[in-house]
C-alpha cells in the first residue's frame, strides 16, 4: 500500500535495491518438480521500474481506488508474464509494479478489505449459471485454460476456485491478531497478500475414512452455488447449483463461513487469525446428508449421530 507521497522513494530507492527475491522465486521454480511453469535457463524478467498500468506509469491512483493510495504488485509466484503480454525479444513483462487494483474484480475485493480491514473471499471462478450465454461460455473456458498453466493436476482447473485478499498489517504481536473493526486503532495497513484457493482444498483429508456421503452446498451473493459431496479425506465435484437431496432438508445445518470462523477462534481451535469479512460477498456452507450416508447406517440415531459428528469436524477444522 503506497500513497502518494511514498511513491517516488518507492520507485527510486525500495524497487531497485530490493530485487533479490526474484531470482530467489526462479531457482525455486526451476527447482520444483510439481512446478508445470518452471522457466527455463534462459527465462529473464523485466521489472517496471514506475508503478504502472499496462500502457505505462501511472501519476495518480487506479480509478476503481477510492482511497487515493497506489497498490503495485511486488512479490509473487510463480513468476509468470501477464497471459496478454507476450514475450518479447526474450523477456517478460512482469506484474510487478503494475496496480493491482487496474482489474474491476480485484479493486472490489481490495477496497472492502480498505474499507473494513477483515479478509475478503472473492466471487467463485469456474461455476457457471444456469442458462449461461455465449460471453459467459467462452470467459468460462478461458479462465480454465489459462488456469491450467499453473497447476499439477489440469483437472483441478475444473473445480470452483475464489480469490483471497488477506490484510498485511504493521504489527508485530504474532500471538493474537490485531482489533481491526475500530478504523481508531486499527494497526496502519501495508499491504494484501492475494492468492486463489481451490475449494477442495478447503475440505479435503478433514474426516476420516467412513464417514462419507456429506453434501456441502456453497453459497455467496456474487456468483452461483455450487456443490461438493465429502467422502471421508477425498472430495467429489457434483457440479454447479444447490445439488442436495430434499429428502434430507429438514436435516440441514446452515452456517455463514465468517460465523464459522469467528466460533473457532474463539473456542482455542484452530484459527486464531483476522476476522473474515461478513459484507462483501458473504459466503454460506449448507451441509446435508445423503442417500449414501443413509445406507452405511441401518437406524436412525445412529445415522444422526454421524452426521452430527461430520459436522462437527468440518466446522472446527475451519
Amino acid at each position: 500500500i503506497i500513497e502518494p507521497h511514498q511513491k517516488k522513494k518507492w520507485e527510486t530507492e525500495f524497487v531497485p535495491n530490493n530485487l533479490g527475491w526474484i531470482d530467489e522465486t526462479l531457482e525455486l521454480q526451476r527447482n520444483d518438480p510439481g512446478a508445470p511453469f518452471s522457466p527455463a535457463s534462459t527465462f529473464e524478467y523485466e521489472i517496471l521500474p514506475n508503478i504502472s498500468n499496462f500502457t505505462g506509469p501511472m501519476d495518480r491512483p487506479s480509478p476503481l481506488n477510492p482511497f487515493d493510495v497506489f497498490v503495485p504488485g511486488w512479490q509473487n509466484y510463480p513468476i509468470l508474464g501477464p497471459e496478454n503480454i507476450p514475450p518479447s525479444n526474450g523477456k517478460y513483462l512482469s506484474i510487478v509494479n503494475v496496480d493491482v487494483w487496474l482489474n474491476a474484480d480485484n479493486a472490489a475485493s481490495g477496497n472492502a478489505v480498505l474499507r473494513e480491514g477483515r479478509i475478503v473471499f472473492g466471487p467463485t471462478d469456474n461455476v457457471l449459471p444456469e442458462n449461461a450465454t455465449e460471453t459467459e461460455l467462452f470467459l468460462h473456458n478461458r479462465a480454465i485454460t489459462y488456469t491450467q498453466k499453473f497447476l499439477t493436476n489440469p483437472d483441478d482447473a475444473l473445480e470452483p476456485v475464489s480469490g483471497m485478499v488477506y490484510p498485511m498489517y504493521d504489527y508485530l504481536d504474532t500471538v493474537s491478531p490485531p482489533n481491526v473493526d475500530d478504523p481508531t486503532t486499527r494497526p496502519p495497513l501495508v499491504g494484501v497478500l492475494v492468492f486463489s484457493m481451490f475449494w477442495f482444498e478447503f475440505l479435503r483429508d478433514i474426516l476420516p475414512d467412513g464417514s462419507d456421503g456429506i453434501i456441502v452446498v456453497f453459497q455467496n451473493e456474487c456468483s452461483p452455488p455450487f456443490t461438493y459431496q465429502i467422502d471421508g479425506p477425498r472430495t467429489k465435484f457434483l457440479g454447479s447449483g444447490d445439488l442436495h437431496n430434499s429428502k434430507f432438508e429438514n436435516m440441514g445445518q446452515v452456517r455463514a463461513l465468517h460465523e464459522l470462523l469467528e466460533a473457532s477462534s474463539s473456542s482455542s481451535s484452530s484459527y486464531n487469525g483476522i476476522p473474515v469479512s461478513s459484507s462483501f460477498c458473504p459466503y454460506t456452507l449448507s451441509i446435508y446428508p445423503s442417500i449414501t450416508m443413509e445406507e452405511d447406517h441401518k437406524t436412525n440415531d445412529p445415522f444422526l449421530y454421524a452426521a452430527l459428528t461430520a459436522l462437527v469436524f468440518l466446522f472446527c477444522s475451519l
